[in-house]
């Protein structure tokens, strides 16, 4: 089968005082290799929580992919 890419999308943790980047990063890994069992080839944009709309877009730029960026809302949360 072959793989579906995705994109994800989160914060750089070397750029989030006081977390444990070593440990982001092997759970990131290990969230790849479930991903990758699954089918799925997974791409990463990882930028700095108090980046700039620019700096993310820029992040983002040189792909050829349709970017959907979803946003969660807690009053959007299902109930059940």
């Amino acid at each position: 089968m072959a793989g579906h890419d995705v994109r994800l999308i989160g914060f750089d943790p070397h750029s989030v005082p006081g977390v444990d980047a070593a440990l982001v990063e092997t759970a990131i890994a290990m969230g790849d290799a479930r991903l990758r069992r699954h089918g799925f080839d997974a791409d990463h944009c990882l930028v700095a929580p108090d980046a700039d709309d620019d700096a993310f877009v820029e992040a983002l730029n040189g792909e050829n992919s349709v970017e959907a960026v979803l946003r969660w809302l807690p009053d959007a949360a299902p109930t059940d």
